[in-house]
């Protein structure tokens, strides 16, 4: 079963200072079993760009996003992505869940 298409809510543990509170957003393409691309529902400020637009990463080794199938959550860092040019950021580690 496809991961393209469905809804996801990012919780964000790091950094300490987030303010946006939780994330959502579509996942666009799923670029492997250990990486994502999510369109989010809101534009986010890095410190270096502004985008909608962010690719997850499975956080630990031996992790994959099969656990999402079956209503988990997954540990992930997060970059903003530009669509256009591919220049990203990193700026959060967090927990993704399936809506």
């Amino acid at each position: 079963m496809s991961l393209k298409g469905r809804v996801v809510r990012i919780n964000v543990s790091e950094p300490f200072e987030w303010y946006h509170g939780d994330l959502f957003g579509t996942i666009e393409e799923e670029i492997s079993d250990t990486k994502l691309k999510v369109r989010l529902t809101k534009e986010i400020d890095g410190s270096k760009l502004k985008s909608n637009l962010i690719e997850l990463r499975i956080r630990y080794e031996k992790e994959n996003f099969k656990p999402l199938l079956q209503n988990d959550s997954v540990t992930i860092g997060g970059a903003l992505i530009e669509e256009i040019s591919e220049i990203s950021e990193y700026i959060i580690i967090g927990r993704v869940t399936l809506v």
